[in-house]
């Protein structure tokens, strides 16, 4: 995946930046890429589940103001950043990640 698509596995979707659902369970992604899901404003359902994701950038879901749901669930996840779930998610209605390691929700400093 990674060698065929530079940026990571999920860089081939920049340009489908119309979908309203994603999903991308059972992938073995390790990570979102920064950019990945950049432009993605009409995006309602991103579904990651059972991948290997053990950190988010605090700016991922930054363009997905759209996102109602947002699904985490087993993934190695053990802290996110506060920001992370913030602003940019204010319509997010569910947010799934049982069963995840989450250890802790850092606030920046």
């Amino acid at each position: 995946w990674k060698t065929a698509n530079p940026g990571g596995p999920v860089m081939f979707l920049k340009d489908a930046t119309k979908l309203s659902v994603l999903d991308l369970d059972y992938n073995g992604l390790d990570e979102i890429p920064l950019n990945a899901l950049r432009g993605f404003f009409e995006l309602h359902e991103l579904s990651l589940r059972s991948n290997l994701l053990d950190q988010l950038h605090s700016s991922v879901f930054d363009d997905l103001r759209s996102l109602k749901y947002l699904h985490l669930q087993k993934n190695l996840i053990t802290s996110v950043q506060r920001v992370t779930f913030g602003v940019p998610l204010s319509n997010l209605t569910e947010l799934y990640m049982h069963p995840t390691p989450i250890m802790s929700i850092l606030t920046p400093k």
